[in-house]
């Protein structure tokens, strides 16, 4: 009964207890005394159901066949049923019948059949709950920016907006204060960043001829004599992580999206890999067939993949999960990566076809290279990759028994600019090369001739 109902059911019982007349009845429930007479005798002679409404129960003379119902209902088990998080709604499913099998159903109407075939119900699939994302593992992976609209310089002059770029990993943040983030403000901005941060990268030839590097701030590929003559562009586009085939007649590179090879003589790269991954650190094989690699096809999820060079089949090594940053050895008998987890140095071996953990750092690791005789590894460690009272410089592991020694220690570089940048190299007389920051951070105040 309605609410409307039970009201006039609570009056008409005062009536029977003669404590109300059936004029006043008739005043209470707001209508005629003709009518409040109906309603007296039907209460009378009925009860209480007397006043329900006589449609009460009954199918609505407007309402949809049964028939019509039943085969509604079975069209949604059938073709729009399903498991919560699967199952179409009653809107949607009534758009698709409309659509696809002619039957015109008001979705409201669909919601009240299917609740009461348990076909939809009010439960939700839950969304995953969000989370932070972890920070990205080495320097330089990700790099964020953002423009923040503020009175910077107070009453002393007007709003600027301040253009912050901040190294996931680090932390390390370099901003510029400019009047409007504009595309050519914010593209200034990360010219300086790679001016300030950026790694050229230079790598010598197999058989110390030859140099290949990459230039500021573009990133293209070059090649010169190692006296620095016959200077060749080989690329026109980004060319990182360049690396000599055995035979110096090829350098294969990444642009952080697949690996191509380019002649030292020049001509047109050629693209080796097009799985869609990030590609990166190719190293070539001893015999110049293959070509070791990582990528990423799962945030966080390392491995070494292998391309062969005359199948351009690209395999996983096998008992690599964990490992990153492949480097071949320059006698062709050991493989040297980096493990994570624990961050690591690790070397594989050609003779026992097994993995060894030659050091556990404490921090992060910055970048490696081997010796030209094969003998030890030498590792950068920048600010970003040593702890606190840790002394910066390179360090030297022998193979393959593991032992460090800090091999050279960075004096008068300002620990502030990166120092030493994260690249090592050896020169053709076994030296290690590394790239140092030499620019200053003091404040010089000027003094005018002639200022008013």
């Amino acid at each position: 009964m309605s609410k409307r109902e039970l009201a006039r059911v609570e009056v008409l019982s005062r009536v029977r207890s003669e404590e109300l007349r059936v004029v006043d009845a008739g005043r209470l429930m707001q209508v005629s005394y003709r009518q409040a007479k109906r309603l007296w005798k039907r209460y009378r002679e009925e009860g209480a159901t007397g006043l329900q409404h006589r449609s009460a129960g009954r199918s609505s003379n407007h309402g949809h066949a049964n028939k019509f119902r039943q085969k509604v209902l079975g069209l949604v088990r059938e073709k729009y049923g399903g498991a919560v998080g699967e199952r179409f709604g009653p809107t949607l499913a009534a758009e698709h019948l409309a659509a696809e099998d002619g039957l015109q159903v008001d979705a409201e109407t669909l919601r009240r059949w299917m609740l009461a075939e348990g076909l939809w119900s009010r439960e939700r699939r839950r969304r995953r709950h969000r989370r932070r994302r972890d920070r990205k593992e080495h320097w330089g992976e990700m790099v964020q920016m953002d423009g923040s609209f503020h009175a910077w310089l107070e009453d002393r002059g007007p709003e600027g907006c301040l253009i912050d770029m901040v190294d996931d990993a680090t932390n390390k943040t370099w901003a510029q204060l400019g009047e409007q983030e504009t595309i050519w403000a914010v593209a200034d901005a990360l010219r300086a960043w790679i001016e300030r941060y950026g790694v050229p990268q230079m790598v010598v030839s197999p058989d110390g001829k030859w140099l290949a590097y990459t230039d500021y701030p573009r990133g293209y590929l070059w090649r010169c004599k190692v006296e620095g003559g016959e200077k060749l562009q080989l690329t026109d586009s980004l060319a990182q992580m360049p690396t000599w085939s055995p035979d110096s007649k090829w350098i294969a590179y990444s642009d952080w999206r697949e690996l191509h090879r380019v002649s030292v003589d020049g001509g047109a790269p050629e693209k080796l890999t097009s799985e869609g991954f990030t590609e990166v650190l190719p190293s070539w094989s001893p015999d110049g067939k293959s070509i070791y690699f990582n990528d990423y096809p799962i945030q966080g999820h390392l491995r070494i993949r292998v391309l062969d060079l005359d199948t351009r089949k690209v395999t996983t090594m096998p008992g690599s999960d964990g490992y990153y940053a492949p480097s071949w050895s320059p006698d062709g008998q050991y493989l040297a990566a980096i493990q994570n987890p624990p961050k690591s140095a690790a070397l594989y071996s050609v003779n026992t076809k097994q993995w060894k953990q030659l050091k556990v750092f404490e921090h992060d690791w910055g970048f490696f290279v081997w010796a030209r005789d094969s003998k030890s590894i030498f590792y950068i460690r920048g600010p970003s990759e040593v702890g606190v009272g840790e002394q910066t410089g390179i360090g030297r592991l022998t193979v393959p028994d593991g032992k460090w020694e800090l091999y050279a220690k960075f004096t008068g570089m300002n620990p502030d600019l990166q120092g030493a940048q994260d690249f090592l190299s050896v020169t053709p007389e076994g030296d290690v090369a590394a790239m140092s920051d030499t620019s200053v951070t003091q404040i010089y105040q000027m003094q005018w001739k002639n200022a008013e």
